[in-house]
């Protein structure tokens, strides 16, 4: 679930850029994700999530 490993990471000390970066997706849904709350976040029961193809992904702050 995206929202969950938005907010890990955010509680673990990675800045939005490296949260995007680490998930492939925009800043801009970093920071969506960031402002939601437990109650009022969407949870996808068949989320998974997708490993960016690039070596990028092994980003670390």
């Amino acid at each position: 679930m995206r929202y969950l490993e938005v907010h890990h990471l955010k509680q673990k000390g990675f800045k939005v850029a490296a949260i995007a970066w680490k998930l492939c997706i925009s800043r801009n849904t970093v920071y969506r994700n960031l402002a939601k709350t437990p109650d009022n976040k969407k949870v996808e029961q068949n989320s998974t999530t997708e490993l960016c193809p690039t070596s990028y992904c092994n980003f670390k702050p």
